[in-house]
């Protein structure tokens, strides 16, 4: 993965690991929007953003940039049109890269083809909420985080019921993915703005 000479290795098996961050620098200036504070009301959150460390059990969302071809990366879209980057929320007691190998097959048909996983942002979601939306979730202040991986394509998304019900898998350079996902979400087409200014991609 281009970049990742310069990232620190992770252990993937330990799931109370700090992931440190990918660069000391300040990259509010390259992708200000993403960085400026904000609210979400369907969740209830007011957030920040961070370029880590990660304290892993506060992640509670992963979303990533998964890399098919140098410069290219996976792009989802739901029935509803939503196009996003693979990703979602952590299951009771699931690892990280547990969670990178369930969401990828789920929403991507797509399998991780190495180990490696980089976390390079994250949102900082403080809840408004009395209570956590499931129990097992860091609360009130959680993590939802961006990772990049590399994955390859093997099949159609497996679409459960109880998840996001893809239309379309598509593999594409990752400048026209910021533009592609621009409309429908704008804060993963700046967190993929932010993997190509960090060398991720």
């Amino acid at each position: 993965m281009p970049g990742s000479d310069r990232v620190p290795a992770m252990d993937r098996g330990n799931g109370e690991a700090t992931w440190p961050a990918v660069s000391a620098d300040d990259w509010s200036a390259r992708v200000p929007r993403l960085f400026a504070p904000a609210g979400v009301d369907y969740a209830n959150v007011d957030l920040g953003f961070t370029t880590g460390p990660f304290d892993d059990p506060l992640v509670s969302r992963l979303h990533l940039v998964a890399i098919t071809n140098p410069g290219e990366l996976i792009v989802c879209t739901t029935v509803q049109d939503w196009r996003f980057l693979p990703g979602g929320t952590r299951e009771p007691e699931e690892s990280l890269p547990e969670l990178v190998v369930r969401e990828l097959l789920e929403e991507a048909g797509a399998v991780p083809v190495d180990d490696e996983l980089i976390l390079f942002g994250a949102h900082v979601a403080d809840s408004r909420d009395p209570e956590p939306w499931r129990p097992h979730l860091a609360f009130p202040r959680a993590l939802w985080a961006y990772g990049a991986c590399r994955a390859e394509i093997t099949g159609p998304p497996t679409c459960p019921p109880d998840g996001e019900q893809i239309v379309d898998v598509l593999t594409m350079p990752a400048e026209d993915a910021v533009e592609f996902m621009e409309t429908t979400d704008q804060m993963m087409a700046d967190a993929v703005r932010l993997a190509i200014a960090m060398g991720l991609v």
